[in-house]
């Protein structure tokens, strides 16, 4: 069986690097490190040990769990015994392995990882009172890298967010994991699958999101070819079918289904606020919008480019990849699991892949276009006023002034290019041009799934004479 292998954080092993220096030389440091579930923060953590932990300043990782405070306390003294070869007390209580852990520091440099630390403030609902008087001891006295790790992304929020809580402030730096970008998803996937087609790379795309979780579930079970992935996605062995209600319930905890039921709206085609607060209470929906939007990035609010902030044209869609696919072909289709025929789901997938992994296309392109910060926005144009002839360009990119003037590229994705009808598209161009970026250069694009790969240079090698016929 093929393995996934860590690939790439280099920028963020750089940083811990950094800070676990500081950490030896001056003083005590505190990391957060956060994301949603499956994007990989165990990972990093147990790649940053494995490079940097030695006998001068070992790694100690230990893993948060829900069981007797006193248990846990044991457990972690014995883990610590063992990494420093070394007899300490056995205690009975987090606070008080935490103050001995500080204590150990002053004299021996280490660096301590509590993964999922959510998990601790469960079981010792005092422990980040506590730790708060036992850090600010130790910030000047130990040599302690303290690394804090969870993905209840509303549990994080409250712990080291909240100017109320006890913790708030005291980190040195917080390590916030997202998805990998298209350039990374590109390069995992090359190594993996040597000389792949480009039909392929768009389906790991469309069906992982640049999860790296998701991403190894399908390189560990060899399916690498767009049918393969569709077939084989919908396997019990695989974590896909139950992924988007686990992520959900492990992220939003008790408003899940509120936020469920918000997500599930938008999936089948309601996209403005009027459509939305039907179906929400009024005064929940902007939290639960907000919430989505800017904490967990799984809902964007969308307004045609350099609209006016806050306006009225503007529609919510589910912007992250995975939970786009998983309510679209999975949920919508979770009656075959309760008959126990979830290849009738596979064959839904392929019927449905070809208009989907258009939306998909389009948004690896959007991305890659922003990934070579040469933009200042990026995003799509539209017009569907009254009055107004409904028109819209599936991406434009405005270049930043001081690297090229007023330039912008107006983008039309098609998977193939015999779909293309370059005079409409010019059409739609001239009125962008007047509606909008008056006094542009607009370079009109057509690119297509063959183009995927493509630098800016070969992308612009696209252009389009505007006055083709």
């Amino acid at each position: 069986m093929t393995t996934f292998r860590f690939y790439g954080r280099e920028r963020q092993l750089e940083s811990l690097h950094r800070v676990r220096e500081r950490a030896a030389e001056t003083s005590a440091q505190f990391t957060l490190i956060s994301g949603r579930r499956r994007i990989g923060k165990t990972h990093l953590i147990r790649e940053h040990l494995r490079r940097e932990s030695s006998r001068e300043m070992p790694g100690i990782y230990l893993a948060g769990s829900v069981m007797p405070e006193s248990m846990l306390a044991e457990e972690y003294c014995c883990v610590l015994a063992q990494k420093l070869d070394m007899q300490i007390p056995i205690v009975k209580d987090l606070a008080e392995f935490f103050r001995m852990v500080a204590t150990i520091a002053e004299t021996r440099p280490m660096t301590l990882v509590v993964d999922e630390f959510q998990d601790l403030t469960k079981v010792s609902e005092s422990l980040t009172s506590k730790l708060r008087g036992i850090w600010d001891i130790a910030r000047e006295r130990s040599k302690l890298h303290l690394i804090l790790s969870g993905s209840m992304n509303t549990m994080i929020n409250k712990i080291f967010r909240d100017s109320h809580e006890p913790l708030f402030g005291r980190i040195d730096q917080e390590i916030r994991l997202r998805p990998f970008k298209t350039t990374e998803v590109e390069a995992v996937f090359r190594t993996y699958s040597p000389g792949f087609k480009n039909e392929d790379l768009l389906a790991f795309y469309a069906f992982t999101g640049g999860i790296p979780k998701y991403m190894g579930w399908l390189i560990e079970a060899d399916l690498l070819e767009a049918d393969a992935m569709m077939e084989g996605i919908v396997s019990e062995d695989l974590g896909f079918l139950n992924e988007g209600n686990a992520v959900l319930q492990n992220e939003f905890a008790g408003s899940w289904i509120n936020c469920f039921n918000l997500l599930l709206s938008i999936a089948i085609g309601r996209h403005t606020w009027g459509e939305l607060a039907g179906l929400n209470p009024e005064n929940s929906l902007g939290q639960h919008l907000k919430r989505l939007e800017e904490d967990f990035n799984i809902v964007g609010r969308l307004q045609p480019l350099l609209a006016k902030p806050g306006s009225r044209n503007a529609r919510y869609e589910i912007t992250d990849l995975f939970f786009r696919f998983w309510f679209r072909f999975i949920h919508a289709n979770r009656r075959w699991l309760v008959y126990d025929d979830p290849s009738r789901i596979a064959e839904k997938i392929k019927a449905g892949y070809p208009t989907y992994s258009g939306y998909v296309l389009e948004q690896w392109f959007a991305e890659r276009l922003r990934e070579m910060q040469l933009f200042d926005q990026v995003g799509p144009w539209w017009q569907a006023g009254k009055g107004q002839d409904p028109a819209e360009i599936d991406i434009v990119a405005v270049k930043s002034p001081d690297i090229a003037g007023k330039e912008a590229l107006a983008t039309e994705v098609k998977r193939q290019r015999k779909a293309f009808h370059a005079h409409d598209f010019l059409n739609k161009v001239s009125l962008l041009e007047r509606k909008t970026l008056s006094g542009f250069l607009i370079k009109p694009i057509c690119l297509t799934t063959e183009d995927m790969t493509l630098s800016l240079p070969e992308i612009e090698s696209r252009v389009l004479a505007r006055n083709m016929a």
